[in-house]
């Protein structure tokens, strides 16, 4: 293809548009670009190089070599630091061996390599300073996903795939642009790539649905497969989190210390009444989601007259007692009594709630080196001088309230943990650091921010989670 300033600039004015319309990252925020060397992450470098100015943002890169490709990753990794270098960009690269953590992990090599990605990518931020870290997923990806998860049996909440905006961190500026336009403009601007060679292999589900269905829906039953599937996608994103919202609601409405009320669930509309019985039962009658037909059998017995119990598992029954429905479950006391539990930590020092399996570390970090900024989920950092009192670690528990960092309000641990969509057969093991009487940081997701490292900060506390077996 010839030299086309016009694709260029087409394309450069449609990502600026859905910049502003998603509202990606303020004015003068500094962007960590997740670049591999393929066409997608060179497109999104390059054009936001070009924004830059007008989006007042700072760009650095980052760029993981899996440790799966050999010469091939190595050889993408010095193309990755050469494109930075020429853009006047700094980088930041790590090499893992993602066969090795896959083995230790007992998980597949996607799995692996997705974690260890988002891992590196959330120091990397920390490390740049970075407030929002850039993707290059595209409209296709999004079909794509629609297409497995469909085949996978799943609802609303799957199938709305991607977001252009996640967790305040994530932002996919090519969210609306086709593979076919990236290329076009990597051509009119004459921008080199390189080629991830098993991107062609059929191995892999994704890359069959890329190669063969996707093609073939659009051949024989509609020639915008692509752009229909991505906007099916974006409604299905929209009303779900409306949906989530009211089914929470209703959970609160139609749930307490008595159980379920039967006649407020069942007088639900049904998707609703499904969401309620989920949010109501996942993690607590089975360390799972339940599946619809599961869903199903426990509204039916929610409608009924039924005397008898369901049975939900081997040691979890639902049983009616009166206008309520309750679940009972076999419990263990010493796990009743956990969330009574409080470890103090030394500062510095460590502290450990082994009954969520959790273990914290302090130490203080000297102002100079120190960069503000988000942290990794598994990292909190302190004004030292600014928290209310001693540390101690603890589970969570109904009514307490924080002010996670970045929010100018306060909510109640219970109400976040909804809001992030923490599985909830987890939120039991949540632990939280206090300080004093208040809670400062949702272990390993949030902290507060009413005591987090200002220009006028004399002494830095870097708190860091670790993981233990329970």
């Amino acid at each position: 293809m010839l030299h086309d300033t016009r694709i260029a600039k087409e394309f450069t004015e449609q990502v600026h548009r859905a910049w502003i319309r998603d509202g990606l990252a303020p004015r003068g925020a500094r962007v960590l670009v997740a670049v591999s060397g393929g066409a997608d992450s060179m497109a999104l470098l390059d054009v936001l190089t070009e924004l830059r100015p007008r989006l007042d943002i700072d760009i650095a890169v980052a760029h993981l070599n899996h440790g799966l490709r050999g010469d091939a990753g190595d050889a993408d990794a010095s193309f990755v630091r050469e494109q930075a270098e020429a853009r006047s960009l700094r980088v930041f690269p790590e090499r893992v061996d993602v066969t090795a953590l896959a083995e230790e992990a007992g998980a597949s090599i996607e799995t692996a390599a997705r974690q260890a990605r988002n891992a590196f990518l959330t120091r990397a931020a920390e490390e740049a300073g970075a407030a929002r870290i850039a993707l290059g997923h595209h409209r296709d990806d999004i079909a794509e996903t629609v297409l497995m998860r469909l085949l996978r049996g799943a609802g609303s909440r799957g199938l709305a795939a991607m977001a252009p905006l996640r967790d305040d961190l994530w932002i996919r500026p090519l969210l609306a642009r086709s593979r076919d336009e990236i290329r076009a403009y990597l051509a009119s601007r004459q921008v080199a790539h390189v080629e991830d060679e098993s991107n062609a292999s059929r191995a892999h589900m994704r890359n069959r649905v890329r190669h063969d269905l996707l093609p073939l829906l659009a051949r024989d039953y509609n020639p915008r497969a692509g752009r229909a599937l991505a906007a099916t996608s974006a409604v299905l994103r929209d009303e779900d989190a409306l949906l989530h919202d009211m089914a929470i609601r209703a959970l609160r409405r139609a749930t307490g210390p008595d159980g379920a009320h039967a006649g407020d669930i069942s007088a639900l509309p049904v998707a609703i009444a499904r969401r309620v019985i989920r949010l109501w039962l996942d993690g607590t009658a089975v360390s799972r989601s339940l599946t619809f037909e599961e869903t199903e059998r426990v509204r039916d017995f929610i409608a009924s007259d039924a005397v008898g119990p369901l049975w939900i598992t081997r040691t979890s029954r639902l049983e009616r007692q009166g206008e309520h429905v309750r679940l009972s479950e076999e419990t263990n006391d010493a796990e009743d009594d956990a969330p009574e539990v409080e470890i103090p930590v030394p500062t510095p020092g460590r502290g450990l709630l082994a009954a969520a399996g959790v273990s914290v570390r302090t130490k203080f970090h000297a102002r100079r080196g120190f960069t503000r900024g988000p942290l990794p989920p598994d990292r909190a950092a302190y004004d030292a001088d600014a928290l209310p009192g001693a540390l101690t670690l603890r589970r969570w528990r109904p009514g307490d309230r924080f002010q996670p960092f970045g929010m100018t309000g306060s909510k109640t641990v219970a109400d976040y943990l909804s809001d992030v969509r923490h599985p909830p057969h987890r939120r039991g093991a949540v632990a939280v650091l206090c300080a004093g009487e208040e809670v400062v940081w949702v272990v390993g997701m949030r902290a507060d921010g009413r005591y987090a490292v200002t220009g006028g900060t004399q002494r830095i506390l870097v708190v860091e989670m670790e993981v233990t077996s329970r």
